[in-house]
């Protein structure tokens, strides 16, 4: 998870400052923000923990988890977790069954600029891609660019795609 690294990605950055604007939002009384980790990792997500968010903790290795994705022998996470709307901050996701999820998608450099994207990641993202948007609610991208690329290669409707630019 982007939080629990030692040195944030833009990923982490965008993530952790969403959670803190959420948690600024009077409408959130009633809601829960739940941080999903896997297993040894809730304890660098402590300064989160407050009344209003929980970690919860999938007793899975990352690399296990990863298998069970990518093999879709993994059981929707709210069949764990319970119903609610999931965000996914970084590309994948994992299948819902009574919730709804929300999907960041960045950019599309990996089919768009192939040579300044590592070749292991360019054919996992080729790969699996497609079935990580075909189960998103929505998409949510940094810029109009971006939307529209999604569009075109993906084939995502341009109403399931909302953008939300990186901001100061």
């Amino acid at each position: 998870m982007a939080l629990v690294q030692d040195k944030k990605s833009g990923v982490g950055v965008t993530l952790e400052n969403t959670l803190n604007e959420l948690l600024k939002l009077d409408a959130l009384e009633d809601w829960k923000v739940n941080l999903v980790v896997t297993l040894g990792k809730a304890k660098f997500l402590k300064k989160y923990r407050s009344s209003k968010v929980q970690v919860k903790t999938i007793y899975l290795p990352a690399r296990i988890l990863e298998v069970l994705l990518r093999s879709k022998l993994l059981l929707p996470i709210d069949w764990f977790l319970g119903t609610g709307v999931y965000v996914f901050p970084n590309y994948r996701n994992w299948p819902v069954w009574h919730s709804r999820s929300i999907t960041y998608v960045y950019d599309l450099a990996y089919a768009k600029f192939p040579k300044t994207v590592q070749i292991k990641n360019q054919k996992y993202l080729n790969k699996y891609m497609p079935s990580w948007i075909r189960r998103t609610d929505r998409v949510i991208t940094i810029s109009n660019q971006v939307k529209y690329e999604i569009e075109k290669q993906l084939g995502l409707g341009e109403s399931q795609i909302d953008v939300v630019p990186c901001g100061v």
